[in-house]
C-alpha cells in the first residue's frame, strides 16, 4: 500500500465522531443506524477528508493495476460498464490514455478496494472499524472503500440498492443524490439485475459538496449524478453481523443442534427443537455469542502499513524509550485455566503466568507510554524483554 506522500499511519486519525458530527454515535446508532438515511454538509464540521485521496492520485492508482478486473477496476456510464479488455495496453497493463478517453465520453471510474492500495484510506477505514468494536456493533466483514469519479453532468450506475450500509463521502467537485425508500428489507444477497422503473418514493435530493457525508441504510435505492464539475467521492461499505448471524453463533455451540435432521417433521422432534431453543436462549448464551462476534472481528484487524518493514527494536532500548501501540490493532487478554492468561493480538499471542494479568490488562488499553509505565510487579529488564517481544511481533513500536 503506497502512502501517496501526504500522511502516513500516525496521521489523521477520522473517528466515527468526527464522521457524523453534529450527531453523536449513541444518537446515530439509535436513529438512524438501518433504519434512515442522514445527511451531513461539511459546514458543521470543518474540512476533514481532503488528505484522503486526490484527483491526482487517480493515475498512480490507476497504471499501477497490471490488469483489468472488476475487483479492482471499472469503467460504467449510466449502469453499463466498457469490457476490460478495452482498458489494456499492449502489456496487460491497464492503459491511462484509454482511461481518459473514456473518461471523457462520460464513464465513471470506479477505483475498488482502496482500503488495501492506499495508505491514507486504509487508516480512515480502519479507524471506523475500531469505533464499530467500541461500541459493540459487531462487523461480519472489513470496511471495504471504493473510489469514484465521475465526469460533470454524468452518472455511473443507476438506480440500485446494496446489501450492505453506505458512508459517502465527497472529496472534490459535487453530486446530486437521490434517496428512496427501501427495495427489499435488511436485504443480506446483493441485488439481482431488473428493472428499477418502479422505485419506491423518493424521500430526498441531496446536493453534495467537498467534505459532505451521507448515509445510506442497506436496501434503500439510491443514484448519484455529477454536477458541473467533476466529482471525486469515496464510498465505504459497512457489513453488520444479523440476528441470523447471531443464532447461528449461539448454536454452533450446542451438540445437538449440529445433529442431522431427522426424517420427516415428526411432532416430537419439533417439541424437542423448540425447548432446546427456549433453553438455548438464556441471557448468558446470547451476550457469549455476540462477544464471540465481536472479539472475532478484532482478531482479525491486521497491523496497518507504517513507515516502513524494517521497524526492529533498537539494542539501546531502555525503561525510559517511549512507546506506542502500532495504529489500528486491538488486543484482548483471555485466561484458558487459572495459572495462565493470555494476551492475544492480531496473528500472536503472549503466555504468561495468571500474575501477569495487571501487565496485560495495562497493555490492552494504553496508546502510548515509557516502558517504565509498565506495573512494577515486572523487573526492569523483564519490562524491556516485553516490550521488545511485541514489537518483534508488530504489536508495539517505538513512538
Amino acid at each position: 500500500m503506497r502512502k501517496g506522500g501526504r500522511t502516513s499511519d500516525r496521521g489523521v486519525n477520522i473517528s466515527l465522531s468526527t464522521a457524523i458530527y453534529p450527531f453523536s454515535p449513541v444518537t446515530f446508532f439509535t436513529d438512524y443506524w438501518e433504519k434512515k438515511p442522514l445527511f451531513l454538509t461539511e459546514s458543521n464540521r470543518g474540512p476533514t477528508f481532503e488528505h484522503l485521496l486526490g484527483t491526482k492520485d487517480l493515475d498512480y492508482l490507476i497504471s499501477s493495476l497490471s490488469f483489468s478486473d472488476p475487483n479492482w477496476i471499472l469503467l460504467v456510464k449510466d449502469g453499463l460498464s466498457l469490457p476490460h479488455a478495452k482498458l489494456l495496453d499492449r502489456e496487460s497493463f491497464v492503459d491511462l490514455a484509454k482511461i481518459r478517453h473514456a473518461f471523457a465520453s462520460g464513464y465513471t471510474i470506479q477505483l475498488s478496494k482502496l482500503q488495501r492500495r492506499w495508505a491514507p484510506v486504509g487508516a480512515f477505514a480502519r479507524d471506523l472499524e475500531i469505533d464499530f468494536v467500541r461500541h459493540s456493533i459487531p462487523l461480519a466483514k472489513h470496511i471495504s472503500v471504493h473510489a469514484y469519479f465521475t465526469p460533470r453532468n454524468s452518472r455511473g450506475l443507476g438506480p440500485h440498492y446494496d446489501d450492505h450500509n453506505v458512508f459517502v463521502v465527497q472529496l472534490q467537485g459535487g453530486k446530486t443524490w437521490r434517496i428512496y425508500g427501501p427495495g427489499d428489507q435488511f436485504p443480506i444477497r446483493p441485488q439481482e439485475v431488473g428493472d428499477n422503473r418502479n422505485l419506491p418514493d423518493l424521500l430526498h435530493e441531496d446536493d453534495m459538496r467537498a467534505g459532505d457525508v451521507l448515509y445510506i441504510p442497506r436496501g434503500f435505492y439510491h443514484e448519484a449524478r455529477a454536477s458541473d464539475d467533476t466529482s471525486l467521492h469515496l464510498s465505504l461499505s459497512v457489513y453488520p453481523h444479523t440476528w441470523l448471524d447471531l443464532f447461528h453463533e449461539m448454536m454452533s455451540f450446542e451438540p445437538e443442534f449440529r445433529q442431522a435432521l431427522p426424517p420427516g417433521a415428526r411432532s416430537e422432534q419439533l417439541d424437542r427443537l423448540r425447548n432446546r431453543i427456549n433453553f438455548s436462549m438464556n441471557c448468558d448464551n446470547v451476550e457469549g455469542a455476540m462477544d464471540r462476534l465481536i472479539q472475532k472481528f478484532a482478531a482479525s484487524l491486521h497491523r496497518l502499513p507504517a513507515e516502513g518493514i524494517n521497524e526492529l527494536p533498537p539494542s539501546s532500548l531502555t525503561v525510559r524509550t517511549k512507546i506506542e501501540r502500532c495504529r489500528g490493532l486491538l488486543a484482548r487478554t483471555s485466561g484458558e485455566t487459572t495459572e495462565e492468561i493470555k494476551l492475544q493480538y492480531y496473528g500472536s499471542e503472549l503466555t504468561a503466568p495468571v500474575e501477569f494479568g495487571p501487565v496485560f490488562s495495562f497493555l490492552t488499553t494504553a496508546e502510548s507510554f515509557l516502558v517504565d509505565d509498565l506495573p512494577d510487579l515486572l523487573a526492569p529488564d523483564e519490562k524491556i524483554q516485553v516490550v521488545k517481544q511485541l514489537i518483534d511481533d508488530g504489536f508495539l513500536r517505538i513512538a
